[in-house]
């Protein structure tokens, strides 16, 4: 909860400090500053309101309290610290549920901006920000997420910030751990997810300029994140016989990995758990893949 309480805390702070420059810049125009002298215009002494779109139902619910706690955290230092042009900083929670019910984020966010916000935190899913992210950019609101790694998103816009390191970082750290580690036909299991995707397209890249190949999980290969069951996918991508495994899920891991995992032989494990907390993945790892390594977003691998 502390890691996730240091992103989204940092994620306040970065939209109010955006917003506090903003609203003490001066206006370039002549007849809005009142002179066409180059007189200091006068910024909005309005209070900053900032709104959050986070997950408070569906399958990243688990994310929601922590991420929320941080804000909350960040919200509360701010106004401690005598908040922002003199006035108190407040926030508005919404809910951005997951990528099986899209519709509720994009509503949750016109919410925000009818409401009148200056700065969005969120989402998590860099799916559920791309069902939304092209409304706040048109209104013009910061938008910033503690958690997006997509690189769809990428230089996406100039309202747009995310205080998480793209897959680009993460796919290539994972692929050169597993080349380092000797192996070179790799299965990736994967849902079908721009997060996913994306993330699997950067490993397969990575695999391949080093000379290994990708016997299961390449375009067309994902898997439903809806689903509940994954043993025609754990069949499929055995019988290719890799010799490493990477898992790209959110929730789904804890029911994936111990299939493959008491297979014979065994593969070595490439776990990537996404949003996974680190004390799911060593948990996993006491239980079927002692001696496999993990790899988490933020964390170097677990072996």
């Amino acid at each position: 909860m502390a890691r996730w309480n240091t992103i989204a805390r940092g994620a306040a702070f970065a939209a109010a400090a955006s917003l506090a420059l903003a609203a003490c810049a001066t206006d370039s125009d002549p007849e809005a500053s009142g002179s066409e002298s180059g007189s200091e215009g006068s910024g909005s002494t309005d209070a900053l309101k900032i709104g959050t779109v986070l997950p408070l139902t569906g399958s990243l619910a688990f994310l929601g309290p922590p991420e929320v706690a941080g804000v909350d955290l960040a919200i509360s230092e701010i106004n401690e610290a005598g908040g922002v042009l003199g006035n108190e900083v407040s926030v508005q929670h919404e809910d951005s549920s997951d990528t099986t019910q899209a519709n509720i984020a994009p509503q949750s966010a016109s919410k925000l901006i009818s409401d009148g916000v200056s700065a969005i935190i969120g989402a998590a899913s860099s799916s559920v920000t791309l069902n939304f992210i092209d409304d706040v950019m048109a209104a013009e609101v910061v938008q910033v997420s503690p958690a997006n790694t997509a690189t769809a998103l990428s230089g996406y816009n100039d309202f747009f910030f995310r205080t998480a390191p793209p897959d680009s970082v993460q796919g290539n750290a994972l692929a050169n751990l597993i080349l380092e580690d000797g192996h070179k036909n790799v299965g990736v299991l994967v849902f079908n997810d721009d997060y996913g995707t994306g993330l699997r397209d950067v490993i397969q890249s990575t695999i391949e300029e080093g000379g290994g190949t990708i016997t299961y999980g390449t375009a067309g290969q994902e898997f439903d994140p809806a689903a509940t069951n994954f043993s025609a996918e754990v069949e499929a991508i055995m019988g290719t016989n890799p010799e490493a495994l990477v898992l790209i899920a959110f929730d789904q891991t804890k029911q994936i990995i111990p299939e493959p995992a008491g297979r014979r032989p065994r593969p070595d494990h490439a776990v990537h758990g996404g949003r996974q907390h680190r004390r799911l993945l060593r948990g996993l790892r006491r239980r079927c893949a002692r001696g496999r390594s993990g790899h988490h977003p933020r964390c170097s691998g677990i072996r």
